[in-house]
């Protein structure tokens, strides 16, 4: 009896961290597929950007650290950038199909 009650214990053990491990990885995909929407955003931001401002693309410099778009003399916060985006549906209707 002693016996069949430790076995079954072991492999209730067993079973709850092998779940655990599978949690780790869909954990992973959810940041993997966060950091690729953020990098289809982030990319959305400097074609605006470059539309509305008439830079070319390659001017348009991003520093994560400080989350600022710098382009010539113009420095502006990634938020102050998302609030114009959000704002801009004359240029959603024309630039994104």
């Amino acid at each position: 009896m002693k016996k069949n009650v430790c076995i079954l214990l072991l492999g209730s053990i067993g079973l709850i961290s092998f779940q655990g491990c599978k949690k780790d990885s869909k954990t992973n995909e959810t940041i993997n597929q966060v950091s690729i929407l953020e990098k289809t955003k982030l990319q959305k931001m400097e074609k605006f950007i470059s539309i509305m401002w008439e830079v070319p693309a390659e001017k348009i410099k991003y520093d994560k650290d400080l989350e600022t778009f710098t382009f010539g003399d113009i420095q502006l916060s990634r938020m102050q950038i998302e609030l114009l985006y959000d704002r801009a549906n004359e240029y959603k209707l024309k630039n994104e199909r």
